[in-house]
């Protein structure tokens, strides 16, 4: 009797322990689980952002290309520019929410924007744009000019 009682005993033991360990593991999946999800929506935000600037650099060269040189304004090419800074830094404030630390890598992005315009637009705005700025009777275009530069220039 007593070695049955034992014997019903241990089972309800080795029953206790195999569902404490079955639970444990289920709990480090799931966080495991969490990790990679984390990790996963990271790199998807991180790929949105790089595809935005993608198109938004098409988007700039396209109209330096048709419409652009180096002695006019070019307002075009600014107002796309300065759009494009804009909707890049909302794309930051937007994924910041659910991607705290992307402010860390923000700087890194619009170097990226910035070396992925055209040689000719790069070296319009550092050359031409003071230039041009001061000629013009716009006090608009002189901060916009100035606005882009600060942004990109000191990469």
């Amino acid at each position: 009797m007593i070695f049955y009682i034992l014997q019903c005993n241990s089972n309800i033991l080795w029953n206790n322990i195999v569902s404490i360990i079955a639970i444990s593991i289920s709990i480090i999946a799931l966080l495991i689980n969490r990790k990679m999800a984390q990790n996963n929506l990271r790199l998807s935000i991180q790929q949105l952002i790089f595809k935005t600037i993608n198109e938004k650099v098409k988007d700039c060269n396209l109209i330096w290309e048709k419409e652009s040189t180096m002695e006019n304004p070019n307002h075009k090419l600014i107002s796309e520019i300065i759009i494009s800074r804009e909707i890049i830094d909302k794309s930051f404030d937007l994924f910041e929410k659910n991607y705290r630390s992307i402010r860390k890598i923000q700087t890194k992005f619009y170097k990226l924007f910035w070396t992925q315009l055209r040689t000719d637009i790069r070296v319009y705005i550092i050359k031409r744009t003071p230039e041009i700025a001061e000629k013009q009777n716009s006090d608009v275009y002189k901060k916009q000019i100035k606005d882009i530069r600060s942004w990109f220039v000191n990469f």
